[in-house]
């Protein structure tokens, strides 16, 4: 599954922390009507968005998209730990138009993209929602310049 965000709307970010697992839990089941951006720090995880199934593992970025069924398909390991925040949908956000998104990044090769995460959620715990909102907008480039990077290197190009 691929999402297009629209650049050129403000998006805004409207929850974000940092989760703790100690013990196995299991992703609620749920149609949000704003986006979920979930990565995981440490553990193991399978969740489902609509028909797709994803396992996060240390690194992985998943992004459930607003409007589509998202669940848990098995607790997570104990110990888990992962950061998260919701953003809201803006006029032109979409499943498949323009450049696109996948919704599941193994973002271990791009450690700006942990950072630009880190960072958008100490921004909205701190209420610099402007800040939050800006920097999401740098971790939607920093995304799709990391895709671009491993589209190049798996044909053979050099990056």
């Amino acid at each position: 599954m691929k999402i297009h965000f629209n650049t050129q709307a403000r998006h805004k970010i409207t929850k974000a922390n940092v989760n703790y697992y100690a013990n196995p839990f299991t992703h609620p089941s749920r149609k949000m009507n704003e986006h979920d951006f979930i990565y995981m720090l440490d553990g193991e995880w399978k969740m489902g968005q609509d028909d797709e199934e994803y396992t996060l593992k240390s690194n992985s970025l998943l992004i459930l998209g607003a409007g589509h069924r998202h669940y848990g398909i098995s607790p997570c390991r104990k110990n888990t730990k992962t950061m998260y925040f919701h953003v809201s949908l803006e006029n032109g956000d979409e499943v498949t138009s323009g450049e696109p998104i996948d919704c599941f990044t193994d973002a271990s090769a791009n450690k700006s993209i942990k950072r630009i995460f880190h960072e958008i959620v100490k921004a909205k715990l701190s209420d610099n929602d402007r800040r939050a909102s800006i920097l999401f907008d740098l971790l939607l480039c920093e995304i799709r310049e990391s895709k671009h990077q491993t589209d190049k290197g798996a044909t053979g190009e050099r990056i």
